[in-house]
């Protein structure tokens, strides 16, 4: 996830509160989809530092998702590194000099998320089930490459379509399923019947899973 880091540097409170309640989010999704603890602490959201070229500022949102991109790749383009506990290691035995750049091992290489200040507030004044935004104020009437995604997809239903099934769920027909979304057009399911539900609780938003088969969820 690439942050920018104009709003962080404008409310550093505001800030502080988004990341408090996003991490509960989180929380609850994990709960929600019935997960173990050995998965909750395989799964992480790996920041990335923001290219210093790149602009901040919001009306510069296509210029900055291009951005990004061409340091999304250019991390790309390197073999996958270790997980950063085992290069420390590794630096302090003297095996290795420095920490290469790159991905590390088990990141998607085929999507990357971008938080700024609109993304944030969807999160933080929303009264209905969170989303994390793309930053625009109205849905495009074309697949630009990128998507709003509801927050606590990020564990569930975007993320299994990104490390599983991207052979055959294109980020296009993510973003055509996000268009039906009638609060702002975030991923939430690939299917109507989630998509349109009006349970809004954090329970069955947060997984879009049936009660009865919750507790039952394997994935």
């Amino acid at each position: 996830m690439f942050e920018n880091p104009q709003w962080k540097a404008e409310n550093p409170d505001r800030w502080e509160s988004y990341h408090r309640k996003s991490s509960h989010s989180i929380h609850m999704a994990f709960s929600a989809i019935a997960s173990g603890v050995t998965i909750q602490s395989r799964y992480s959201i790996k920041p990335f530092d923001w290219p210093s070229e790149t602009p901040t500022e919001d009306e510069s949102f296509p210029t900055i998702i291009s951005e990004l991109r061409k340091q999304f790749n250019y991390l790309r383009s390197y073999p996958p590194k270790k997980r950063i506990a085992d290069l420390l290691k590794e630096l302090s035995w003297g095996t290795i000099d420095s920490i290469s750049e790159g991905l590390t091992e088990g990141t998607l290489r085929n999507v990357f998320l971008y938080l700024d200040g609109n993304a944030a507030a969807s999160v933080l004044e929303n009264q209905l089930a969170d989303e994390i935004g793309s930053g625009l104020s109205t849905q495009t009437t074309w697949y630009q490459g990128y998507l709003r995604v509801r927050l606590q997809q990020l564990i569930n239903n975007f993320h299994v379509a990104r490390r599983w099934h991207a052979d055959k769920i294109s980020m296009e027909d993510l973003w055509k399923a996000a268009q039906k979304e009638p609060h702002n057009g975030s991923f939430v399911s690939m299917e109507d019947e989630e998509i349109f539900s009006q349970d809004s609780t954090w329970e069955v938003a947060t997984a879009v899973r049936p009660r009865n088969a919750r507790l039952g969820a394997s994935d």
